[in-house]
């Protein structure tokens, strides 16, 4: 028996399960005779034999059998079934569907058409808006309202085309066409014009669309209506889409958040409770209450506030309720001063978060007094929104605090958040801060209140700048290396030249994090004459070549500083045998403003690792010498395929070596470069070529 044969016999078979398989194997068949067995299986009762012939239908296109006996399938007929499955079918051929039912639609009845639509709508081929243009207006309403539909579905392959058609439905006589295409302009976010919005609001069957789209409109005056829909929606599904109307127009802009706030003054106080309620929970519908929640957030009254803050418990609900919070601002604060001191810890460190964030001159007290006493709490995550919170409401009393927090015994992220905080207040509070460290001494954890001190103040704190370097050199020497880094700090926000030989001294500190801070100091430390104060330092660091890590990090410093005297020693750091002292050494360079770089930058193209040579072409593609096109376009024949793509990418950037691309175009095997050369070769003008583009920033490039 042959495999027509069988899969045939099979189709016939009374068990759904042996006429699934026999539908599975249909892609094995080809030509005019598997069509009429491919719509024997699209037209079965059982919807698993329908799904796996449409599978199989769409897995042999573009066959024209299969596309003709699909279209035929339009036709009058009594099966259902078949005609949905073929429709499902032709949405899988794409184009070639699309010229079929174009040629078919004459002939087709006013449910053959309607189907023929809803497949020209997902095909998802721009080229259908053109078939679909004309069945607007077709005599049968349902074709209409289908072809508005369809043409919304395609409005994401082309909205140029898609939104004016749409705009154009909304004039129509025939309400279910306007309904299509508003829903369709919805779907597409498309905000409409007022003027066009408010004559639609006053159709009973447009009206929940409309309210929709008035809510994305954003216009001021949207919020009355919207409003007086909240009102008047009784229903559920009227009240939901009144809410979620309001929700959204609220969110559009201040102006707009302005205008509802507004109009919800007059909110009747059995609207508000209904809002309230499923801001608060009050149904299983996740996505009304989130937008109930949202739409608290511009109610002007003090139990809204309530209702988000305690939304914030919900792990479903608590972005939507902090957003909610964000927009009352300042009246939030009352509602969070009192959660601030119930619930978890997570929701009290929200809470004071967003005290720091909120809370203006007229409530600074409450929210300051509820971050002070957050400062106490037993949950780590709340001290450090609180240490947050005082670096924008904190006043100088809060200095001392701030300062306690950084020399406790506790993890990274607190210490950090108090050292921003003492930093932060300080800037405010510069003779408190200075008050408070003028007696500090250098061998105990205390030292580092000092360093963040003047880190943030950047002048002398403990009476002159010898003085204040006298200190930072001796708390080198603390026992503590959190001290001892942030000393470090501290001196190369100094940026002068005095405590260069204790910062070098750093450089053979047992702390890793403490060698990495000395050497970015050294980077930063200036002579009178401008010149790096510890130049030598990272020269004989380099030379030593102990540390990778460290020694990378001095070569960043050296690019950072963009002294030309560090090209002696970058010059041949870009050919080291350790790759990443290579790519720091060729982006050191590309911050050294010599003419003598691009000389360096070339010899790093013969590196043996293709990220040396990756980072030397994004530095040479900077340059505006003549001979980088040349270059550049030498790494068109590099071993490695994705440094022959990045040469190709930048000489379309610099717009150059067009007779390079063009040759290369012939010859590339790798079909990412390929494609590399072909976008190069459309950015160069063909003419004499210029640079269309901006070539790439340092370190903006991900390796290939």
């Amino acid at each position: 028996m042959t495999a027509l044969a069988a899969i045939e016999s099979a189709l016939r078979s009374r068990d759904p399960e042996d006429r699934r398989q026999a539908a599975a194997r249909l892609g094995e068949l080809a030509g005019e005779a598997l069509v009429p067995l491919l719509m024997r299986a699209l037209g079965d009762e059982d919807w698993r034999v329908r799904k796996e012939a449409t599978a199989a239908s769409i897995a042999l296109a573009p066959s024209s059998d299969v596309l003709r006996g699909l279209v035929e399938a339009l036709s009058p007929g009594d099966n259902v079934g078949l005609r949905n499955a073929a429709v499902e079918a032709l949405a899988g051929y794409g184009a070639p569907a699309v010229d079929a039912l174009s040629s078919s639609l004459p002939m087709l009845d006013a449910d053959g058409r309607k189907l023929a639509v809803e497949a020209l709508g997902r095909t998802g081929v721009p080229m259908a808006l053109l078939v679909l243009r004309p069945l607007l207006w077709d005599h049968d309403p349902n074709v209409r309202a289908a072809t508005a539909e369809s043409i919304a579905l395609l409005g994401t392959t082309s909205l140029d085309t898609a939104v004016p058609l749409l705009e154009q439905c909304l004039d129509a006589d025939d309400q279910l066409v306007q309904l299509a295409a508003l829903d369709g302009l919805n779907g597409l976010n498309i905000a409409l014009r007022w003027d066009r919005l408010r004559q639609l609001l006053s159709v009973p069957v447009l009206e929940r669309s409309a309210l929709l789209a008035a809510g994305r409109s954003g216009h001021v005056d949207a919020a009355p209506l919207l409003v007086a829909a909240l009102e008047r929606g009784h229903g559920g599904a009227s009240f939901r889409h009144a809410v979620q109307a309001l929700s959204q127009f609220s969110a559009v802009s201040p102006l707009s958040r302005d205008a509802a706030r507004r109009s919800l003054r007059d909110l009747s106080p059995r609207a508000r409770e209904r809002v309230l309620s499923q801001a608060a929970g009050a149904s299983d519908d996740l996505e009304l209450r989130r937008a109930a929640l949202l739409l608290t957030g511009v109610m002007p009254f003090p139990e809204a506030a309530e209702v988000a803050a305690d939304a914030l418990s919900d792990d479903s609900v608590a972005g939507t309720a902090e957003q909610a919070l964000s927009m009352h601002g300042a009246r939030a604060v009352p509602a969070l001063v009192a959660r601030a001191r119930a619930g978890f810890g997570s929701e009290r460190a929200i809470c004071i978060e967003l005290l720091g964030q909120l809370a203006d001159e007229s409530n600074a007290g409450s929210a300051l007094a509820a971050v002070r006493a957050a400062l106490a709490d037993g949950s780590l995550e709340v001290v450090g929104s609180a240490l947050g919170a005082l670096t924008q409401i904190g006043d100088e009393e809060c200095l001392e605090l701030a300062a306690e927090w950084l020399c406790a015994d506790t993890t990274v992220s607190v210490r950090t958040a108090a050292a921003a905080a003492l930093a932060a207040l300080a800037k405010r509070h510069p003779t408190r801060a200075r008050t408070l460290v003028r007696n500090i001494g250098s061998e105990g954890p205390e030292a580092q209140v000092v360093a963040v001190v003047l880190t943030a103040l950047g002048e002398p704190v403990r009476g002159s700048l010898e003085e204040d370097v006298a200190f930072l050199s001796q708390a080198l020497s603390n026992d503590n290396p959190h001290v001892r880094r942030t000393a470090l700090d501290a001196f190369a926000a100094l940026a002068c030249s005095l405590g260069v030989e204790a910062v070098g001294f750093a450089l053979t500190d047992e702390e890793l994090e403490v060698q990495l801070a000395a050497v970015r100091a050294l980077g930063r430390m200036r002579s009178d004459d401008g010149s790096i104060a510890g130049l030598q330092n990272l020269f004989d660091l380099i030379a030593r070549g102990e540390d990778d890590t460290l020694v990378a990090a001095a070569i960043q410093a050296l690019g950072q500083a963009g002294d030309p005297r560090a090209l002696t020693v970058l010059k041949p750091l870009v050919r080291s045998d350790t790759a990443v002292h290579a790519v720091a050494a060729v982006e050191a360079l590309g911050n050294i403003a010599d003419p003598r770089r691009v000389e360096a930058l070339t010899g790093a193209l013969a590196h043996a690792d293709p990220e040396v040579v990756k980072a030397a072409l994004r530095v040479l593609a900077q340059e505006r010498d003549p001979r980088v096109p040349t270059h550049v376009g030498a790494c068109l024949d590099h071993e490695a395929w994705d440094v022959r793509r990045l040469a190709a990418d930048l000489l379309g950037d610099i717009g150059a070596a067009t007779d390079l691309l063009r040759a290369k175009l012939s010859i590339e095997p790798e079909p990412l470069v390929k494609d590399a050369v072909q976008r190069a070769l459309g950015e160069v003008d063909s003419v004499g070529g210029v640079r269309r583009t901006p070539p790439p920033p340092l370190g903006s490039w991900r390796p290939r």
